[in-house]
């Protein structure tokens, strides 16, 4: 009867089975979805999406506020020039400002162009003056300040006239003069009713600070305020403002911008929030060590419906996510609503105001925030229901189609008769047959039950043994070559050992198991054979509960192949170094496990002169390059360090493992020494020396991504080889976050190229035997204040694709300068830094030859080192040069591009030592070596040595007795915008030297 219990229908079975298929397929699809978040990370991106909005609003706003409202620095210095010169033309002090009224109305009218300067510069919607003084007091007991107030509500338009300003303040004489409109409510003076006014903040904040820090710089005391109202009927506004300090320390004044929240709305569309349009945008100001936000102004309707009827300030609650959190409910939410916080950073630290915590602020209901989450939530579980239902059906039709026949079988089986041979009716179910079939003709398929394991080995064709054990037994059964493949000497045939025996064998040559390539079943194993050569034996075990059977075969050859497909997917095949796939794969192992870095140093290294020696010695000679170049990284690199060849030219090194940068920065001098004193034979050239570019960013200082590392390194890198190749040059935040400013000045190169806002600085270069000027070197000069050297200019230039430009103003400008010259010597040279790989036009130069032809053969091109020469611009220039009889110059010889494979390719008229050989060389043994080897170079091919950057008496003395022919640099005669003498005291020291 029990076992009766232990039995069950095949139907029960068939539905615990596809009910246990159908409950795990449904529970596995629910488990992958929930388990993979997809519908969390749905949320998340809900919340990305619309925080990355916020962010980038922000980061906006942040800037109009500080490098466009607030940037007042040039209006401080042109209100302070003209105070001076009123100041002084009145024989009067800043100190008199306060007592002499009619004093303080002409610095007004002096000032007001400046003033609407400010307004239209910084596209803001009104700018003011006031002047700080003794009080005086009105008939309401207000204190009364002069100064000038004016508006522009739509910043966006100009007008030629001023039509478009309102006077808001300012005297009267001087509301007559401008010519300007004003308000209905225009007051001759500023008011200032009380002493906590909202609306006195403005003016009184910023005097109180310059007070208390008066060492500050003026711009660090500058204050922004909350909205207020300048008069009762006007327009919500808010203000920046700072205090005007004398040179003496005395406070005259407070300069500011007005922006109003009607303006500063039409920056906030709400609207890009959200498809919805029930969102809000919020600028606030943190209530200082609290979680309570009051607002400056909002856009949107959500805010407005939510914090109608009270005093406005948004409460956070509990945060939810990075930068959100839930509001605290005011009586009128109707859903959980949701605050995105970014803060932004107005003031510096330290500043007074700087408590005064500005953010702008997100609003959005939950249903609206994470609504598409919550859908696709509610979807799938009506899905999943669905499926559960339909699968139940199934089940239940499946089974009653199945078990059918099995019944009507068993019926037939039942029914048989023992005498008789055994028939069955066929049920036409092709397995159900086959049963039948197979049940029928059992007697006569009895099969033979001898095993054939050793047959079947035999006739591998490679090589194959085998071994078999019964559980419990004594003796172990193997094929013939079972222990020649494990090189164990023993009988050939088929055999059987002892157990005991059979381990004694196999045991010693257990410790030449690979782990890297086993596993419980399956052993692999690492063996040498009496030639050395190594072998590779597999081993695969396979147990039942009766018998073991391992069966071994040589798989030499599949291993040789395997290393071989390994080590040309992660080796690059000319350098044998790690290639890029390998390096990243193996630097991503390295970062998941930081423990080992410590501090670590990613290099990105590019070979300089490799174009060079392909076109002139061929490929192969390149790659010899290119092999010198990785043996020297091999030679010159510590254990800890990945190596690898990326593409081309280019090598990553990656230095790890280090206690202190300056431990690494040893292991890096090291590697670049190993560099620079590595050669290569070329012909003609018996030790051609192996020079590199390369850029170090640090781990963890720099950056703790791997990813942002190899952008800091890239940029180090390409820093290096646009102004000095063959260094090592360390990651710089600031220049790198210039460089990314850069980018976002394409309208200020506009401007600077159309309006040819450009100047040219001439430096004297003098013979170095007699004194006199020899010629000028034309120095590039921007007009803007922010493209402030020729180094952004030129770096902008290149991003924008207008370096032609850049070259056709260089050319035309400086001739055009230099020709206004007075008393210029027919003899003089005039020494133009032109950009390598730009060449005029041949309608340009024929225009240059209209309007300077005379002055052509005074001209010298220096071929500057910031880009890399292309040949055929290169011809082109010396060949207009030479037609004209002008001359070319190489510049800034031993750094950058322009080094001794340039003297070859060029053969100059002139060699421009680089100042950094010239620095200091009077106390460096090394460096007059060099200059004399330039020195002895150029007198071999009648060309003159110019030492550039002459900053000393010893410099001039040393690099005139080695035998420099001209001087350059501040020592001997600073850039000036008009040709300026030599002095007399360096004409001395020089002339001093010739006799």
């Amino acid at each position: 009867m029990k076992g009766k219990f232990r039995q069950s229908s095949i139907g029960a079975r068939m539905l615990l089975v596809m009910g246990v298929v159908l409950l795990l397929q449904t529970g596995l699809i629910t488990g992958s979805i929930i388990g993979s978040g997809a519908i969390e990370r749905l949320s998340e991106n809900s919340y990305d999406i619309f925080n990355q909005k916020i962010i980038t609003r922000k980061n906006y706003l942040e800037y109009e506020m500080i490098s466009r409202w607030s940037n007042l620095t040039e209006a401080e210095q042109k209100i302070e020039a003209h105070f001076s010169r009123v100041l002084e033309k009145n024989n009067a002090g800043f100190d008199e400002i306060e007592t002499n009224s009619d004093l303080a109305v002409e610095l007004l009218r002096n000032s007001a162009e400046d003033v609407i300067e400010l307004l239209r510069r910084n596209s803001v919607t009104g700018a003011f003056l006031v002047l700080e003084g003794s009080p005086a007091v009105d008939d309401n007991g207000g204190t009364v300040k002069n100064g000038l107030y004016f508006r522009d509500m739509d910043p966006s338009s100009t007008s030629q006239d001023n039509s478009d300003i309102l006077i808001e303040r300012a005297p009267t004489a001087i509301t007559k003069e401008l010519g300007i409109p004003m308000d209905s409510e225009w007051h001759p003076v500023f008011l200032f009713s009380g002493e906590n006014d909202q609306r006195n903040l403005f003016y009184q904040n910023p005097i109180r600070a310059a007070q208390s820090y008066p060492e500050a710089e003026p711009k660090e005391l500058g204050y922004w305020s909350k909205p207020f109202y300048l008069d009762e009927r006007s327009v919500p506004v808010i203000t920046y403002s700072m205090p005007l300090r004398a040179p003496d320390g005395t406070v005259y004044g407070v300069l500011g911008v007005e922006i109003t929240l009607d303006y500063l709305s039409k920056l906030l569309p709400y609207t890009e929030l959200s498809e919805e349009t029930n969102v809000s945008y919020v600028l606030a100001v943190r209530q200082p060590d609290s979680n309570q936000y009051v607002p400056v102004m909002s856009t949107g309707p959500l805010y407005t419906y939510l914090y109608s009827g009270g005093d406005g300030v948004l409460t956070a609650g509990e945060p939810v996510r990075e930068n959100c959190f839930s509001l605290v409910d005011n009586g009128n939410f109707t859903d959980t609503t949701y605050a995105c916080v970014q803060q932004m950073k107005l003031y510096n630290n330290n500043a007074p105001f700087e408590n005064d915590q500005w953010v702008l602020m997100g609003v959005i209901e939950n249903r609206y925030l994470f609504g598409a989450a919550d859908s696709a939530r509610t979807t799938f579980f009506l899905a999943v229901a669905l499926t559960l239902l339909i699968g139940a059906a199934s089940i239940f039709l499946t089974i009653r189609s199945t078990t059918h026949p099995i019944q009507s079988l068993v019926n037939q089986v039942r029914g048989l008769n023992p005498r008789q041979p055994v028939r069955f009716q066929r049920i036409h179910i092709r397995e159900f047959d086959e049963l039948t079939n197979a049940i029928e003709t059992l007697g006569e398929e009895v099969a033979d039950s001898a095993s054939k394991l050793s047959q079947i080995v035999e006739m591998a064709s490679f090589p194959l043994g085998a071994f078999e054990y019964t559980i419990g037994g004594r003796e172990v059964y193997f094929t013939t070559n079972f222990f020649k493949i494990f090189l164990i000497g023993q009988e050939k045939g088929l055999q059987y050992l002892p157990l005991d025996r059979f381990k004694e064998l196999m045991l010693p040559i257990a410790e030449y198991i690979d782990p890297a390539l086993s596993t419980d079943k399956v052993k692999t194993f690492r063996l040498t054979d009496s030639q050395g050569s190594i072998v590779w034996v597999r081993l695969k075990l396979i147990d039942s509960e009766q018998h073991m059977l391992g069966i071994a075969e040589d798989v030499t050859q599949e291993m040789v192949e395997k290393q071989k497909i390994e080590y040309e997917r992660d080796y690059d095949l000319l350098t044998n170094l790690l290639n890029r796939r390998a390096f990243h794969s193996r630097m991503r192992q390295l970062f998941q496990n930081r423990g080992r870095m410590k501090v670590a140093a990613l290099i990105m290294m590019d070979l300089d002169n490799l174009k060079y020696i392909n076109d002139t010695f061929g490929h192969d000679y390149g790659d010899q390059y290119i092999r010198a170049a990785a043996n020297a990284l091999r030679i010159g690199s510590p254990e800890n360090a990945v190596i690898s060849r990326m593409s081309g030219d280019e090598f990553y090194l990656f230095l790890y493992g280090y206690d202190s940068e300056d431990q690494a920065r040893e292991r890096i001098d090291r590697l670049q020494k190993s560099i620079q004193t590595s050669t290569l034979e070329l012909p003609n050239r018996p030790s051609f020396r192996i020079r590199a570019s390369a850029g170090v960013a640090w781990y963890p200082k720099d950056s703790e991504s791997y990813e942002q590392l190899i952008r800091y390194a890239d940029f180090a890198m390409y820093s290096v080889k646009n102004m000095t190749k063959g260094r090592f040059a360390e990651f710089n935040i600031t220049d790198y976050e210039k460089s990314a400013y850069l980018l976002h000045n394409s309208e200020e190169l506009n401007r600077l190229i159309e309006e040819e806002l450009l100047d040219y600085y001439f430096q004297p270069i003098v013979n170095a035997r007699t004194g006199q000027v020899f010629g000028y070197e034309a120095l590039m000069r921007p007009r803007l204040t922010s493209l402030e050297t020729p180094l952004e200019v030129l770096s902008l230039a290149k991003s924008q694709g207008k370096l032609y430009q850049i070259e056709r103003l260089t050319w035309f400008l400086a001739l055009k300068s230099f020709t206004g010259f007075k008393n210029i010597p027919p003899d003089c040279r005039l020494f133009i830094n032109s950009i390598a790989n730009q060449g005029l036009s041949e309608s340009d130069e024929k225009a240059l030859e209209a309007q300077y032809g005379p002055y052509l053969g005074s001209l010298v091109v220096e071929l500057t080192e910031e880009e890399e020469r292309v040949e055929s611009y290169t011809r082109k220039k010396i060949s207009f040069l030479k037609r004209h009889g002008g001359q070319v110059a190489l510049d800034d010889f031993g750094a950058g591009y322009n080094g001794e494979v340039s003297l070859l390719a060029v053969r100059p008229d002139f060699i421009k030592v680089d100042l950094s050989i010239v620095r200091n060389c009077h106390q460096d043994k090394n460096r007059q070596e060099m200059i004399s080897n330039i020195i002895s170079f150029a007198r071999k091919n009648n060309s003159l040595v110019i030492a550039e950057g002459v900053q000393s008496r010893e410099e001039m003395d040393t690099v005139i007795s080695l035998g420099v022919d001209y001087l350059q640099g501040y020592y001997v005669g600073v850039p000036s915008l008009t040709s300026q003498p030599i002095p007399d005291k360096i004409l001395k020291e020089i002339t001093s030297r010739s006799r």
